[in-house]
């Protein structure tokens, strides 16, 4: 379980860093809602 929460945050991470830090925008890339993305972020304490 801990591979695939590792995976996540990089892909994640790497995606917000190819829009430009635009959220809305990587959360369609990711196929997930604004809001799943921010509860993401919060759950693996990325908020930066």
């Amino acid at each position: 379980m801990k591979s695939s929460r590792f995976l996540f945050v990089i892909i994640i991470t790497r995606i917000i860093t190819q829009t430009q830090g635009d959220k809305v925008r990587a959360a369609a890339i990711l196929g997930i809602s604004p809001t799943t993305l921010w509860r993401k972020l919060k759950e693996y304490d990325l908020n930066s």
